[in-house]
């Protein structure tokens, strides 16, 4: 009778554990799987043409030098002037576009290159990968090693084996891009956040799968441009 009533409690007990990670493991299923879909159905190329889409809204354009919020001198589409170029350019500079597109071009291939060297990188969905790919070319090709614990959760994500276990590294994937260091319990912001809050707001939702709108199908003038630089440039 004992034995009867303790394997009846444990059977509840499983059935509770199941009915409470069932619509977690649903909820992470259907939106990898429609993320999934949805990049199978496009070739690289028409990823790639998406994701620029995506980065030139977020960066913007100048076509001229100018001084970025961490006193780089950038140009074009979030250039970094070059050794070579800090010669030849001096802020307020105005450069030919053609040149600024030629550099745009080159240094998406760069960093799309580098984003995709991530380890795990092809596990996960189009939101993400786009997210890592905006956060590379806004740092730059080496700002994973800034972010330790992010990488090490991309790689358990790839290797996990139950939708529950992705989605919980999904969330931590998410949460060492927002917070100083969620892993230890610091939950001040990064210093990513509190540089460009805005951009880093959309790539954490995106980490999360919770932003859909990352592909920006048809692009108005204001968002190809960037929305603060606009204005600037509606007379070419």
């Amino acid at each position: 009778m004992i034995l009867e009533t303790f394997a009846i409690l444990m059977c509840r007990q499983a059935l509770s554990l199941v009915m409470l990670t069932a619509p977690i493991a649903m909820e992470h299923k259907i939106c990898t799987d429609t993320s999934r879909q949805s990049y199978q159905k496009m070739n690289e190329e028409e990823f790639k043409r998406k994701l620029k889409l995506m980065v030139r809204s977020n960066e913007g354009f100048r076509n001229y030098v100018y001084e970025d919020k961490r006193g780089y001198l950038t140009m074009g589409t979030g250039h970094r002037l070059t050794k070579d170029e800090l010669k030849k350019y001096k802020e307020g500079d105005i450069v030919n576009e053609a040149y600024l597109e030629r550099l745009f071009q080159k240094d998406f291939e760069s960093h799309y290159k580098a984003a995709k060297g991530i380890v795990g990188f092809d596990s996960l969905s189009v939101s993400q990968k786009a997210a890592l790919i905006d956060l590379t070319f806004n740092m730059g090709p080496y700002w994973m090693k800034k972010f330790p614990n992010m990488m090490k959760e991309i790689k358990e994500f790839s290797e996990a084996e139950t939708e529950v276990l992705k989605l919980i590294h999904t969330r931590k994937i998410g949460s060492e891009l927002k917070y100083k260091n969620f892993a230890k319990g610091d939950f001040s912001s990064s210093k990513y956040f509190t540089q460009v809050p805005n951009r880093a707001y959309k790539n954490f939702k995106r980490l999360l799968n919770q932003d859909p709108e990352w592909d920006l199908e048809e692009v108005s003038f204001q968002q190809e441009l960037g929305e603060e630089n606009a204005q600037t440039n509606l007379a070419f």
